[in-house]
């Protein structure tokens, strides 16, 4: 018997992708969703369906108002764990702007194969788990024991996102805002260093 799919009549690969990333990233304009080959028909066949809601917020310089799209809290979190396999949610609602630009860098400047290889911070626990095993196999024991250490007292501060590139690398991204001190950018920069993962730090 056929999944539930809500009211979509179709469910193709690029709803997937798209429901994929709005889930770990929180928010998307309409630029984003063009880019991942989402059209205006298509996105209004989302709202019909429940699916995905508008929110607006004053833009952050006061030059009027920015409408995002995010995932309705029933609906469009029950498509993507029928239809993604999601199990984490990225749910900081006061941060639209910010998660926003989180899909519109990934949509930028990945692949649909790293598309699909992306983590958000939520779903971190496993890669984490696969690095300590990786230090322990490689007899690597005092990065083991620093990753070991940072976990047990809480220092570890996630990015926004790791993801696999082409090369079978894992790297990391991190949107920041001008609310970033450097105490948090340095954070940052040591849990990826803990996790042997390159990060890079795009302003908004």
């Amino acid at each position: 018997m056929a999944k539930k799919k809500g009211s979509l009549s179709h469910i193709y690969p690029k709803d997937r992708r798209c429901f994929s990333l709005l889930a770990k990233s929180g928010a998307m304009s309409r630029d984003t969703l063009h880019k991942l080959e989402i059209t205006d028909n298509r996105i209004k066949s989302y709202k019909q369906a429940g699916l995905i809601k508008e929110v607006s917020v004053p833009d952050r310089h006061g030059n009027g108002i920015r409408t995002f799209y995010e995932l309705t809290d029933k609906k469009g979190k029950d498509f993507c764990r029928q239809e993604c396999g999601t199990r984490q949610f990225i749910s900081n609602g006061n941060a639209s702007i910010h998660n926003a630009k989180v899909s519109e860098y990934l949509a930028d400047n990945l692949s649909k194969k790293e598309l699909e290889s992306c983590l958000s911070e939520r779903e971190l626990k496993p890669f984490i788990e696969g690095r300590l095993q990786e230090y322990l196999d490689r007899q690597e024991h005092d990065r083991y024991q620093e990753l070991v250490d940072a976990l047990k007292s809480n220092q570890l501060s996630m990015p926004d996102i790791i993801y696999k590139t082409e090369q079978g690398v894992y790297e990391a991204v991190e949107i920041t805002t001008d609310n970033y001190g450097n105490t948090e950018i340095e954070s940052k920069t040591m849990t990826c260093g803990l996790l042997s993962v390159e990060v890079t730090f795009v302003h908004t």
